[in-house]
């Protein structure tokens, strides 16, 4: 059971935004809001590589080849008797004072965390509705609202894994599904993203700080 790929066209909407976090931080000027283009060109990268895992990887990488940036992850290590090892990621640390080089990070990593349009999460939505049993004597406004409801807690989060979370719940749910199964095929996989921001906007702030 495969959902019908989006294109490469993504219309992607200037104000979406994948947290109330990030929106306040644009607006305080710490973070810079990228463009319609840029954010275009984000959602088209993020769906051409469709790997969550190789996204992060990637992203590490280019962010540690910016002149004056170091990043260190902190983690938590347990070797549980009856288990394999669990490494936690903590947070990470970040060493920089090139203002211009935290600039392009957060640019980077914003680009990350792009959400698809209301539009081309809309459009999967009712995909999917085609492909589940729908609850009983549920009309077309009834799914309309409903479709509406999940695309804006859907749109708080990036394109690659929202998609690679609708995907995962066509292929496990009989029945219409509930906003709690999409999020578990979420919460933990943009753990990595959304520490690489909140390690870079702290040092940005305390940048900024020490600079005034």
């Amino acid at each position: 059971m495969t959902l019908k790929q989006i294109s490469s066209a993504i219309t992607t909407s200037r104000k979406a935004t994948h947290s109330n976090d990030l929106t306040s931080l644009i607006e305080s000027g710490v973070v810079k809001q990228l463009s319609g283009d840029q954010q275009q060109r984000a959602v088209a990268r993020l769906l051409e590589v469709k790997d969550q895992a190789k996204v992060d990887s990637n992203l590490v990488t280019s962010l540690a080849s910016l002149p004056g940036l170091t990043i260190s992850p902190v983690e938590r290590t347990r070797f549980p008797r009856d288990a394999d090892i669990q490494i936690t990621l903590l947070r990470y640390d970040i060493q920089c004072e090139d203002e211009q080089s935290l600039d392009r990070a957060l640019n980077a990593v914003q680009a990350s965390l792009t959400p698809l349009s209301p539009e081309d999460i809309g459009k999967q939505l009712t995909m999917l509705a085609t492909l589940v049993v729908k609850p009983s004597g549920e009309t077309a406004e009834d799914q309309t609202i409903r479709i509406k409801s999940l695309t804006s807690q859907l749109i708080k989060y990036p394109a690659d894994i929202v998609l690679y979370a609708v995907q995962k719940v066509a292929e496990s749910c009989t029945f219409w599904p509930a906003y709690a199964e999409f999020h578990k095929h979420i919460h933990w996989r943009i753990e990595k993203r959304q520490k690489l921001m909140d390690a870079l906007v702290s040092k940005k702030v305390a940048l900024t700080a020490y600079s005034q």
